[in-house]
C-alpha cells in the first residue's frame, strides 16, 4: 500500500515541485519546451529500442534460447516510455535510464533479483479465484461449479454473415 502511495502521490508532487523550480530558473516557456522535447525524444527512443528488443527476442527464439531476459528488457522499455510520457524530471530520468541499453542492462538484473526475492519470500500475492490464494485452495470456500464443456470451434474461418 505504501509503495503505491509513494508512486502516485509523493513522486508526482516532487516532480511538480522540481518543474516549478526549473520554471523559475529557466522561465516558464523554456521549461514547457524542454518537457515537450524530452517527451518527444523519449517517444522516438522508446519506439526504436522496442523494435531492437523485439528483433533480439525473435533472434533468440529462432536459436532456441529462452527470451526471459529480453522480455524483462522489453517491459523496461515500455515502462521507460510511460515514464517519459509523464511530465516531470524524476520520471523522465527513470524513463531515460530504462531506455538506454547500457543502463537498462545494469538495472535489469536488479529488477530480476527483486522479483525473485518477492516470489521466494511469498511476498507476491496472486489471487487466482475467489477461493485460491498463493496457489492453495481455501477449505472453507464454497465448492466450484463444474465448467461447461467447450463448444466446438467453427470449421470456417469466417462463418458470420457479412453486412
Amino acid at each position: 500500500m505504501i509503495p503505491l502511495f509513494v508512486l502516485f502521490t509523493v513522486i508526482p508532487a516532487l516532480d511538480l515541485w522540481l518543474l516549478v523550480k526549473l520554471g523559475g530558473a529557466l522561465g516558464a516557456w523554456n521549461t514547457v519546451f524542454l518537457t515537450l522535447f524530452i517527451s518527444l525524444t523519449g517517444a522516438s527512443l522508446a519506439r526504436a529500442e522496442g523494435a531492437v528488443v523485439l528483433r533480439q527476442m525473435a533472434e533468440d527464439a529462432a536459436k532456441g534460447v529462452p527470451p526471459a531476459g529480453k522480455m524483462l528488457e522489453g517491459a523496461m522499455v515500455f515502462a521507460g516510455g510511460l515514464f517519459l510520457f509523464t511530465p516531470g524530471l524524476i520520471t523522465d530520468t527513470v524513463g531515460l535510464l530504462f531506455l538506454f541499453p547500457p543502463t537498462r542492462r545494469l538495472i535489469a538484473p536488479l529488477i530480476s533479483a527483486w522479483f525473485a526475492r518477492r516470489v521466494a519470500n511469498g511476498g507476491w500475492v496472486a489471487q487466482v479465484g475467489p477461493d485460491i490464494r498463493y496457489g492453495q485452495v481455501d477449505p472453507e470456500a464454497a465448492p466450484r461449479q463444474e465448467t461447461p464443456p467447450a463448444t466446438p470451434r467453427p470449421t470456417k474461418r469466417f462463418d458470420h454473415p457479412v453486412a
